[in-house]
């Protein structure tokens, strides 16, 4: 991916495996100089910026993502879920709503493609466009899954998986008003999780976690069972020429939160632990606050 800022493009390299030599093809094919290398782990990222003949430098404090594991059967799978979580799940599922599992259509203007560009329109932001989605399911045939929630003949929700080995990432998906309120997206991402596991997924990526400014998604995701890690935080690789900004290396963020607040709408210590920030802001949550797994699934 690449941006212009000014008379400076600026590429993305994002949780890849690149070499020297890589770097190399790439600016020769692209004709861009300078790259963002956003390493998998902070340690892959110092070994990664070494084996590129400098240390590299830290433009931001890494992102936090939530990783699921996929257990070999349903009760492992619903035992690490939030209570809550669990609670919506079993509502759902007692609504009568229909999950319809497929490979996903390479149709540009499938349903759920066109609901997504419009939610991003709704909600003022950018995400992939929808020929990036054909494309990936047209070049990998049956490794775009799409699983829907129908009740009456309408569409609740649905969700987009891409399987990549034997790790699948969530790649978009929508949930309407009906949906929100019969917890579709619950139902959805369960029968996900059974339907994965039994084509060898071991783990499924969710994205990212930030619980300032989407705690909702966030508490959604890691109900699920997941878990929070760190990325290794974007560094830059190219012309000395571009300066960084003052401050040097970012600090250390501390370590994430992995549990879901039991009740989100209550404000005190034990239900609204400090935030995690994922969009570069220098504030890091005490190192001494309990994680969420101190907290449990009940308040009180």
């Amino acid at each position: 991916m690449r941006r212009r800022f000014g008379p400076v493009e600026v590429g993305l390299i994002s949780r890849a495996d690149v070499t020297r030599q890589d770097l190399a093809h790439i600016r020769e094919k692209s004709g861009c100089r300078l790259f963002l290398v956003n390493a998998e782990t902070e340690a892959k990222g110092r070994a990664d910026a070494r084996s590129r003949g400098h240390p590299g430098v830290m433009l931001r404090h890494p992102a936090f993502i939530a990783e699921l594991a996929l257990g070999t059967s349903a009760a492992e799978m619903k035992g690490q879920m939030a209570q809550k979580w669990r609670n919506r799940l079993n509502r759902a599922t007692a609504s009568g709503i229909e999950i319809r599992h497929s490979a996903m259509p390479t149709d540009p203007d499938h349903w759920l493609l066109r609901a997504d560009v419009a939610q991003q329109v709704k909600n003022r932001y950018r995400g992939y466009p929808a020929a990036f989605s054909t494309a990936f399911a047209r070049a990998n045939g049956g490794s775009a899954r799409l699983f829907e929630a129908h009740l009456g003949g309408a569409a609740l929700a649905a969700m987009l998986f891409f399987i990549h080995g034997q790790v699948a990432t969530y790649h978009i998906g929508w949930n309407g008003k009906s949906g929100r309120q019969l917890s579709a997206h619950h139902l959805v991402m369960w029968r996900a999780m059974i339907a994965l596991a039994r084509l060898g997924v071991t783990r499924l990526d969710l994205g990212a976690v930030d619980t300032e400014t989407a705690p909702g998604l966030a508490r959604f995701k890691l109900g699920s069972g997941a878990r929070c890690r760190s990325l290794g935080g974007p560094g830059r690789s190219g012309s000395r020429a571009i300066n960084r900004r003052s401050g040097g290396v970012f600090p250390e963020p501390a370590r994430p939160l992995d549990r879901v607040s039991a009740r989100p709408e209550c404000r005190c210590a034990r239900c609204s632990p400090p935030p995690i920030h994922n969009r570069g802001h220098r504030r890091y949550r005490p190192s001494d606050a309990p994680p969420w797994s101190a907290i449990g699934d009940s308040h009180g």
